[in-house]
């Protein structure tokens, strides 16, 4: 089971490849530690979900994926 954090030119996806469904939260932050935007998820098994980052945000950016009890964490470069 994985969740992995990919960024393709201005876009940026998590891809869930999970051995069962799961709920899970995606936030991503400044590098402040503000929050720009979270989503959340129902359900989430095998799939690609596409970040809802604003068009005008550029420079760092941290993105948290939470799913059950598991808490994955990546900086991006926007």
């Amino acid at each position: 089971s994985g969740i992995e954090i990919s960024q393709q030119g201005e876009n940026t996806f998590v891809n869930f490849n999970l051995e069962e469904s799961a709920n899970c939260i995606i936030s991503v932050y400044n590098p402040l530690g503000q929050l720009i935007t979270e989503q959340v998820k129902l359900a989430v098994e095998n799939q690609q979900v596409k970040l809802n980052v604003p068009e005008d945000y550029s420079g760092i950016m941290v993105v948290s994926v939470q799913v059950n009890d598991k808490n994955i964490t990546k900086k991006i470069f926007k």
